[in-house]
């Protein structure tokens, strides 16, 4: 027997009832990062896609050898402090108990809105001199490969499809794989970016009477008039108050 750091992982896309908690083994590099509540990618079943998971609670554990075989490792940690407290993670319990979800069902209905990613293929090309020796392309097989060969570093499957152009790239990259030709990779992408706010404010050498001051329109007026009591503004702000479309501040920019 040997004892074990060991991770249990609610895993995204896990198919009700075989729903529960994967045991996991949490690697040297990742000991420190790798911590209750935080959001951790990890292998699944029999694909080499991995999946998103979040760590319910790590321990230390007795292993047999039979059962250390059998076990996967965590592929990597993606935040550096915990999502979820202690409380919450009794609650994604509490939901997984007297709900019909799973138990990453009831992690995603208490992480904040906005922050679950999406999963993203990206691809490299093999160097030519490690390729098999008695490797074969297809015209399609060579042009994909050789797009991939000018690039550094791995490119997005969506790019491949939009740059290379080859058709059917999907089918012609899972032939290239199968071949060795390609090297696959997968990463977390934020489904929602942060929000932005569109802000005006009148120039510094407007105010100052430097810059020639252009003929408004009286809806233009409005706007510079508002601008200069408070000074700064959204201009759904700005348009909230005079009751103009953005296409008024806008044409002052």
């Amino acid at each position: 027997m040997s004892k074990v750091y060991v991770a249990e992982v609610a895993v995204e896309n896990a198919v009700y009832h075989f729903d529960k908690a994967y045991d996991y083994l949490i690697p040297d590099a990742l000991s420190g990062a790798a911590k209750s509540g935080c959001r951790v990618m990890v292998p699944f079943g029999n694909s080499k896609k991995k999946r998103q998971g979040m760590i319910l609670k790590t321990a230390y554990l007795e292993k047999d050898e039979a059962e250390l075989k059998k076990m996967k490792m965590l592929s990597s940690v993606l935040d550096e402090e915990p999502l979820l407290s202690g409380e919450l993670l009794s609650l994604v319990s509490f939901l997984k108990d007297r709900t019909f979800c799973t138990l990453y069902d009831a992690v995603k209905a208490v992480l904040p809105t906005g922050i679950n990613n999406k999963i993203v293929g990206s691809y490299a090309a093999v160097p030519e001199s490690d390729l098999p020796e008695d490797i074969s392309f297809s015209d399609d097989e060579e042009a994909l490969y050789a797009f991939l060969s000018s690039k550094s570093g791995f490119t997005r499957e969506e790019n491949i499809e939009k740059k290379s152009g080859v058709e059917n790239t999907a089918e012609v990259i899972e032939s290239l794989l199968k071949k060795g030709a390609l090297i696959r990779n997968y990463d977390a992408v934020r489904r929602v970016g942060d929000l932005t706010v569109k802000m005006i404010r009148l120039t510094d050498s407007f105010l100052s009477g430097e810059a020639k001051i252009p003929t408004l329109t009286k809806k233009q007026a409005d706007v510079v008039e508002l601008l200069t009591e408070i000074g700064s503004a959204s201009v759904r702000e700005v348009c909230y108050f005079t009751g103009y479309t953005p296409s008024v501040p806008l044409s002052l920019a």
